[in-house]
């Protein structure tokens, strides 16, 4: 490893289907931090850990939902993801 190198590890999820060791392994100093959507319910003890950071798609969906029911486009609500 070069003199200032920094091993650090940031992680994303889209479906976070987590073992019950992830909070442990969330303990590595390497992983600074975990970025997840909620399209999946996670336990507090995830929810509420310092490294973990929970998106909401609420918004997205509901524009989804919107445009489908008035027929109009969702293409660009594709590209912009």
């Amino acid at each position: 490893m070069q003199a200032g190198a920094r091993p650090e590890v940031y992680l994303a999820i889209t479906h976070g289907v987590l073992l019950p060791t992830a909070i442990k392994r969330l303990e590595n100093p390497r992983i600074k931090g975990l970025v997840i959507s909620d399209t999946i319910c996670q336990p507090e003890a995830i929810r509420q850990h310092p490294k973990v950071t929970v998106l909401s798609v609420a918004d997205l969906l509901a524009q989804v939902i919107l445009r489908i029911h008035q027929g109009t486009s969702i293409s660009d609500l594709i590209e912009k993801t």
